[in-house]
């Protein structure tokens, strides 16, 4: 898909936050340079899908919700009483049913003489939502900050899930549970 004209079809919709998103079109909040990524969003039932996209994404989509289903019954389940008394309702409730959930599909393409030396992958930030569930990636680069502020780099293993914190996670667990903040560094 990405390595195809036809992803243009797509462009992403202002509004609904769906379809592809080209290179150097998202920057993390902080920072000035764009990130050197291509990315597709899939929203369903709602959202538009590309005709030639292979069922085994839509797939693994309907099995990664399922995973995050379950995680956020753990989450649930071994919270804390004065920390799950925050939740407005179960986490897992949040996701079950819910219309905005998303996957997105990212693609980090080789790296070329004019990007810019100051970019990354994925500059370094936090998602939004309760969790991101990922796919190991099939080259390093992933990187999260521990408690003590250093970088620490993910393996990337092939078959392997890749769990973090959102910023509504931490919010309604009033901090309990703190944001991820992850980056993607150039080879």
């Amino acid at each position: 898909f990405f390595n195809s004209k036809y992803k243009y079809d797509y462009i992403f919709d202002l509004h609904k936050q769906d379809g592809y998103f080209p290179m150097k079109s998202e920057n993390a909040k902080g920072y000035s340079v764009k990130d050197i990524k291509e990315f597709y969003h899939i929203y369903l039932p709602w959202g538009r899908i590309p005709d030639n996209l292979s069922e085994n994404t839509l797939l693994i989509r309907k099995e990664l919700k399922d995973i995050g289903i379950t995680l956020l019954s753990w989450i649930d389940d071994l919270t804390p009483d004065n920390v799950k008394n925050n939740f407005s309702i179960q986490l897992q409730n949040m996701v079950d049913g819910s219309i905005t959930n998303l996957l997105r599909i990212i693609h980090y393409p080789p790296l070329r003489d004019d990007d810019d030396k100051k970019a990354l992958r994925a500059a370094a930030h936090e998602d939004i939502n309760l969790i991101t569930i990922l796919l190991s990636g099939s080259k390093p680069g992933l990187q999260v900050k521990d408690t003590e502020n250093k970088w620490v780099d993910v393996k990337s293993d092939y078959g392997s899930l890749v769990v973090n914190i959102g910023d509504m996670l931490q919010e309604c667990s009033k901090g309990y549970y703190p944001s991820t903040t992850h980056r993607v560094i150039n080879p």
